[in-house]
């Protein structure tokens, strides 16, 4: 969750109306909507609301800690050179480059970069029959956590 977010949940759960909080944002979506989301949340939050929000929050907290010393650990065992390497890749991050090296492993295993994509089920499936080939999207074969990262060619990333 975002700092911004964060404090205007704090702020919530502190008592804090709706209306305030808009005000003393700096952000121009929610002061267009200022109205509408008013009439939407009625105001201010009950007692039950903010105690209800407040524990979300903190396991949102917790989590956000959790997630930090899991993403140490991981960067602590990758090769840091191929982890700067990948991270030049456009779409990949800090974390996708170290899935990505955690489920290729030893890189040395593969033959070339096509066994590579082959073994990742990057490469597209080929129909072939009585001399025609066809060729399809990605295979269901390899590594579901490569596929689902931006940059991996298993999911689309924007272009700049």
């Amino acid at each position: 969750m975002e700092r911004r977010g964060r404090r205007s949940f704090e702020g919530l759960i502190s008592g804090k109306t709706v209306e305030d909080i808009i005000n003393q944002s700096q952000n121009k979506w929610l002061k267009k909507r200022k109205e509408e989301i008013v009439r939407v949340v009625g105001g201010a939050l009950s007692q039950v609301d903010m105690f209800i929000l407040g524990q979300c929050v903190s396991m949102v907290k917790c989590l956000d800690r959790m997630i930090g010393g899991l993403d140490d650990m991981i960067r602590g065992l990758v090769n840091e050179d191929e982890l700067k390497l990948l991270v030049t890749v456009p779409g990949v991050d800090e974390r996708a480059a170290a899935v990505i090296l955690a489920e290729i492993g030893d890189v040395e295993r593969f033959k070339s970069g096509k066994s590579l994509v082959s073994w990742a089920g990057l490469a597209p499936s080929v129909h072939e029959s009585a001399g025609k080939n066809r060729t399809g999207g990605i295979t269901k074969k390899g590594s579901k956590w490569l596929k689902a990262y931006p940059g991996s060619g298993g999911s689309r990333c924007k272009e700049d």
